[in-house]
């Protein structure tokens, strides 16, 4: 098997795959926990209304959508990441081929190896398909004394949810939320999952995060045999990585041969038949890579791997306790679940109205939290915060720490790669391989494009996939601007990818002269408005009816303003929401520049809700956007 950055595949489908399924999770948890609030709300006489509440098909119509659109998009990541994760492990082969004086092709070229990629990709797609059909989705059911009973499908579980809320408003109970606190702290503590029968279940977002990660391995045995034949490989070398499990423990880093135990030069290769089925392992990530024996040379240096491997069986102290580094990392896995389950439970309790078991639930996930942080400095594990929360990152930070804890200070970079690894580490998800750079701005100006994506992704929970300083100068960089070497920033709202004008926002100096020409511009157009045609006439009165071009045109404006594009469009409003927010586009005339179209109105006004004078605004949009704020 090609040797595979093992870190880069699980940041991938971390990323990715992971992340936007945790996303789903969130939505259906939202989604339930708001009807829920909604018939809190009914009045008990008013019989019409709660018969409504309890038809949830239009819910679930939703959900259903979501399902489908998520998985529609999970499908496309298969490909693109197991072909990414093949083509960077291939070169090690190249070795071996000039040993046999054979040619090597590179796997662009490799129409053999894109045939195995595509084969398991698809393979992996159907797989998720299989995964995230809604009748194979349940909820856990528990007894009185925390333990798993069964499971009940999701619609059966929304549908009963429902019916206990319109049972507790009938029956004029005076603490809704005391009644349903329960069933919130149920179906958010389970979240969903995969039922695989037998009280077997696992929940979705970890079960599709690991047939990527199954796929992307498949794929890359398939091409480790075609390898193999081609070169007529007699043995393996299995990767190592620290803290294994320990019956895998004995095989990492080793070479092995695959016909018996072979001597070659003085060196005895054990036999590997042992080793190939502990790869096959449920959940092993451990990558064989095929060798020619007395030829390849070892991976590892024999001293550091002894030194390494000692280090995994050292026993490690810990509030009195010695356990080894994998058995403490078992703990915090236990941890980051515990914290997860809470963290869930809060955002249902938040969508349901219910302040007191959102608290409460806050306090656990501090705990734990702290524990967590605790045990990995002491012990020295990698803390993995995204396996503890949904998507995305920063709002299960913010879940963890509560209003009580003192907010974070933003960390200003001093050059601009570190610049660039905030943003990449904390602020975008990379989606499709989309870049991180700020090559050709100076540091302050990422700084505070930085500090401003961070209050917004915290706050609506939806993070963008990267950004990219471009030349309007060049043909791709004036396409990537949309056209328009005037334009300061420029998005693709669908992929989320936010393009930064090199000349525009080179520096603080060059942002001033650009404002000071706009304005310029402004009240040039306007005192000539009369020598335009009528369409620019009428376009140049609009803009001097609203008295400005934009409603901010300060660098913090114009990344809210693109941020505002992108979080439109993950709201997806419905037909019926969109022609009411065009019909009173009209009537909030709140800067010139949003009256181009439907886009530009939305994304101005998330910078006018953003500056928190809702006034100006039409309630439609003000109820849209708060509708998000996590």
């Amino acid at each position: 098997m090609p040797q595979i950055d093992e870190k880069r595949l699980q940041e991938l489908a971390d990323k990715t795959i992971y992340a936007r399924t945790n996303q789903l999770n969130d939505y259906v948890l939202d989604t339930i926990g708001g009807r829920i609030k909604a018939t809190g709300r009914a009045s008990a006489y008013d019989q019409q209304v709660l018969k409504n509440m309890a038809d949830i098909s239009g819910d679930m119509a939703k959900i259903n959508k979501k399902l489908a659109v998520t998985t529609e998009m999970n499908v496309k990541d298969v490909e693109e990441i197991l072909t990414q994760t093949v083509t960077e492990g291939v070169n090690s082969y190249k070795p071996l081929y000039d040993f046999k004086g054979m040619e090597f092709v590179p796997f662009e070229n490799n129409e053999h190896a894109q045939f195995l990629v595509s084969h398991w990709a698809e393979e992996t797609a159907e797989n998720m398909i299989n995964l995230s059909r809604t009748k194979a989705l349940s909820f856990d059911r528990y007894n009185v004394a925390g333990d798993l009973i069964g499971t009940t499908p999701l619609e059966g579980a929304f549908q009963k949810a429902i019916d206990d809320a319109v049972i507790a408003v009938s029956s004029g109970t005076t603490d809704f939320n005391a009644a349903m606190r329960k069933t919130v702290e149920s179906l958010g503590g389970s979240g969903i999952r995969v039922n695989y029968g037998n009280n077997v279940t696992r929940s979705l977002p970890s079960m599709v995060r690991q047939n990527l990660l199954y796929g992307a391995k498949q794929a890359c045995q398939a091409y480790d045999r075609y390898v193999g034949e081609q070169l007529g490989c007699d043995g393996f070398e299995v990767d190592y990585h620290g803290h294994p499990r320990p019956s895998h423990e004995f095989m990492g880093g080793k070479m092995y041969a695959y016909e018996g135990t072979v001597s070659i030069g003085g060196k005895t290769y054990e036999n590997g038949s042992e080793a190939l089925t502990r790869l096959s392992d449920y959940g092993c990530l451990h990558f064989k890579t095929d060798i020619i024996l007395g030829v390849s040379e070892p991976r590892y240096d024999d001293e550091w791997l002894s030194k390494q491997k000692a280090q995994d069986k050292e026993l490690i102290e810990y509030n009195g306790v010695k356990k080894t580094k994998y058995e403490w990392q078992q703990g915090a896995r236990r941890l980051e679940c515990g914290t997860r389950k809470e963290r869930d439970i809060a955002y249902m309790a938040k969508a349901s109205g219910d302040k007191t078991l959102e608290r409460k639930a806050n306090e656990k996930i501090a705990i734990y939290r702290k524990g967590y942080d605790d045990l990995c400095d002491t012990v020295g594990l990698e803390k993995r915060y995204n396996r503890m929360a949904t998507f995305p990152s920063q709002s299960a930070k913010r879940a963890a720490y509560n209003s009580e804890i003192p907010k974070k200070v933003f960390p200003k970079a001093t050059t601009i790669e570190d610049a660039e690894k905030y943003a990449s580490e904390n602020l975008f998800s990379g989606y499709l391989g989309a870049k991180t750079s700020y090559k050709g701005i100076n540091v302050d100006i990422a700084n505070k494009v930085n500090e401003t994506l961070e209050g917004l992704t915290t706050k609506y929970g939806h993070q963008l996939a990267g950004i990219e300083v471009v030349n309007p100068k060049t043909t791709k960089g004036l396409r990537l601007l949309g056209g328009s070497a005037d334009a300061p920033l420029a998005t693709q709202s669908l992929t989320g990818r936010v393009y930064v004008n090199k000349d525009i926002l080179k520096d603080t100096e060059s942002l001033l002269a650009y404002n000071k020409e706009g304005a310029k511009a402004f009240k040039s157009v306007i005192e000539n408005k009369d020598r335009l045609s009528a369409n620019g006439k009428a376009l140049a009165e609009t803009y001097e009816k609203a008295g400005k071009s934009l409603v901010d045109n300060s660098l913090e404006g114009m990344v809210t303003h693109e941020y505002g594009h992108c979080l439109s469009v993950e709201l997806n409003p419905s037909k019926e929401v969109v022609e009411q927010i065009r019909a009173g586009m009209p009537k909030h005339l709140i800067s010139g520049y949003s009256q181009h179209n439907t886009s530009e109105y939305l994304a101005e006004c998330f910078v006018e809700f953003e500056k928190g004078d809702v006034s100006k605004l039409d309630d439609v949009v003000v109820n849209l956007f708060k509708g998000v704020i996590k």
